[in-house]
């Protein structure tokens, strides 16, 4: 069984620090308010495990502007443990936060996630005539709407209608129970045209 990079979710620590993600700048640098507007770990075509965070800022010049966290997801599992603990107020369990078999993110812990609000800081390295765009959350303004709803059970249908005793025989008077054949007396439906309530094969199916 080849080794599974995500295996490194329950045996490695929280972090605690920033690293690198790879996108040209679009607004400067600076710490911004955003909304967390879609959150993904997967796997790509290559068989990688990719992370993937996407942000739009609130308020302000860049109002609505568009930031992207894009990494790997081998080697840096401390980190994305340090953010979900930090939009999440917890770090999810492996087998909660991934569908391993699908290669993604189980979508109750995407959706736990999207519509928090959070500081992002961006920070832009210059190498020779590229940038590198770095985008880390710097944290919490709201947790996601998600995490407040209240949490329902599902609804179980109504039990039917219990249908009316069956008359008992009458060691009197040498009665039967109805039958198709005999309904009994009274048993009727009494909206029944045929019989108006008396009781008959229409409307007692014995």
């Amino acid at each position: 069984m080849s080794w599974d990079p995500t295996d490194e979710w329950d045996s490695t620590p929280i972090a605690g620090g920033d690293f690198e993600q790879r996108e040209a700048a679009t607004v400067p640098d600076a710490i911004y308010p955003c909304e967390v507007v879609d959150y993904s770990i997967f796997r790509d075509k290559s068989g990688t495990w990719r992370v993937s965070w996407w942000f739009a800022i609130e308020g302000g010049v860049y109002d609505g502007a568009s930031l992207q966290k894009f990494e790997s997801f081998e080697g840096r599992t401390g980190w994305h443990k340090a953010d979900l603990r930090t939009v999440l107020g917890r770090v999810p369990a492996k087998a909660e936060l991934l569908d391993i078999e699908a290669g993604r993110t189980n979508p109750e812990i995407r959706r736990q996630v999207i519509g928090a609000r959070v500081r992002v800081r961006q920070v832009s390295t210059h190498k020779g005539d590229k940038t590198f765009v770095d985008e880390y959350l710097n944290g919490m303004i709201a947790r996601s709407p998600a995490l407040d709803e209240p949490k329902t059970t599902e609804s179980r249908p109504e039990p039917p209608a219990r249908a009316p005793d069956r008359p008992n025989p009458s060691p009197d008077t040498g009665g039967t129970l109805p039958t198709q054949q005999t309904p009994a007396e009274g048993w009727g439906d009494p909206k029944c045209d045929h019989c108006r309530g008396k009781g008959c094969s229409l409307c007692v199916p014995y």
